[in-house]
């Protein structure tokens, strides 16, 4: 009676070891699974940095371009108020002419 208590004891441990065996290699397994997935999401954070940074750098760009349409606007604007006041001089000095020639 012992005797196959003694076995069934042995039968237990053998299925326990059996069954830490299989543990480990699934947590060996998750472990693996684990790092693969932070190597990916390492990857996507170094992604969306590169992302965001083309993006400042672009918004920059598109920052100087509005800001130098802005100042060949004034410019425009500045050379056509130029335009009008020498034409209304012009006007002026002719109609100045047409009176004098009377």
């Amino acid at each position: 009676d012992t005797k196959q208590q003694l076995q069934s004891e042995q039968r237990q441990r053998q299925a326990a070891h059996g069954q830490l065996l299989e543990a480990d290699t699934q947590v060996q397994s998750l472990l693996s699974e684990i790092s693969d997935k932070k190597s990916e999401i390492e990857a996507l954070k170094q992604h969306a940095d590169r992302f965001q940074s083309d993006f400042q750098r672009e918004r920059q760009r598109a920052d100087t371009f509005e800001y130098k349409l802005s100042e060949s606007q004034s410019r425009v604007t500045a050379a056509q108020q130029a335009a009008a006041d020498e034409d209304a001089h012009v006007r002026a000095l002719q109609a100045e002419l047409q009176d004098f020639r009377s």
